[in-house]
């Protein structure tokens, strides 16, 4: 992840801000039209819900690719302990971040 700066913005009162990256969520079980292929990218993708896009992985300064898309498939496919150190890949979070980053918003939400 990423931590930005602190921020200050004029006005009154206590306020936030939620940002969100995107993973490029797929959902498997979508039947595609005009001969297109489905969407399924990695085993166990062809399932209904969301299921991650794996993108390639560069170094902060993206001089660097760290993780093409086919290791990163790879990861997905196969265990950990094979996966590329460069993918960085964590089971758990690379395997479900949409329904974590919901998780922690509802958390949030119930708090305000």
């Amino acid at each position: 992840g990423m931590a930005w700066a602190d921020l200050s913005i004029a006005g009154i009162g206590e306020m936030h801000f939620f940002g969100i990256g995107d993973w490029g969520g797929l959902d498997g079980s979508l039947l595609t039209t005009g001969g297109r292929p489905g969407l399924m990218i990695y085993r166990g993708g062809g399932t209904a819900g969301p299921h991650v896009f794996p993108w390639t992985r560069f170094n902060k300064d993206h001089s660097e690719l760290l993780c093409s898309h086919d290791d990163f498939v790879h990861c997905y496919d196969t265990s950990v302990a094979s996966c590329s150190s460069g993918c960085g890949f964590v089971e758990g979070v690379d395997t479900q971040p949409q329904q974590l980053v919901a998780a922690a918003f509802k958390e949030r939400a119930a708090k305000n």
